[in-house]
């Protein structure tokens, strides 16, 4: 009964390689997976299940903000915005912020904090980190945290986090692990 139950299991792992092994072959598979699994994720930050926010992480928007090192008024690209902790703790720091996400349940997160701050705040817009909506060199900075590991191609990303960079611009990303699924 043991051998039984063992084989099946195997049989299932065996099932859900293969799946997976399809999966990363096809990049528009890839990116449909990922993009679900964000619209999942917006719906457990935004109904509080998951009991933890960003900003409850400490300091970590701060110091992913702090390590700019821009003037005031400088325009900054959040990209990954998320719930948009980290375009907020950029818009503090005194800089004009554009904050971008290709998962609209959390850019509309974003947007309602945003809309509850008083004075300047940052503009969210929708934008996949794989094709950015901006023109080249277009941001003095550019930051992303805790998103890189979600994208579908990371060079392509870094690619375009580059190429909205102005000279002698700046880029901060706060990440906290390499990523453990060959999925990102």
């Amino acid at each position: 009964l043991e051998e039984m139950a063992l084989e099946k299991e195997q049989r299932g792992l065996r099932k859900e390689k293969k799946a997976l092994e399809q999966l990363l072959a096809d990049p528009a598979a890839r990116r449909a997976h990922l993009a679900e699994a964000m619209r999942a994720g917006a719906e457990t930050w935004g109904s509080g299940e998951l009991g933890l926010r960003r900003t409850e992480l400490g300091a970590a928007p701060e110091l992913d903000a702090a390590a700019l090192e821009l003037p005031a008024g400088a325009e900054v690209l959040d990209v990954c915005c998320g719930t948009g902790d980290q375009a907020l703790a950029l818009t503090r720091r005194g800089y004009r912020v554009t904050a971008a996400d290709f998962c609209l349940p959390m850019l509309h997160l974003a947007r309602r904090k945003y809309a509850r701050r008083n004075g300047r705040a940052p503009a969210g817009l929708a934008g996949d980190a794989l094709s950015l909506p901006f023109a080249d060199a277009r941001f003095d900075g550019v930051t992303v945290s805790f998103g890189l590991r979600n994208v579908a191609d990371l060079e392509a990303a870094l690619g375009e986090l580059a190429r909205v960079l102005g000279p002698g611009g700046v880029a901060a990303i706060l990440e906290f692990a390499l990523p453990r699924s060959a999925l990102v």
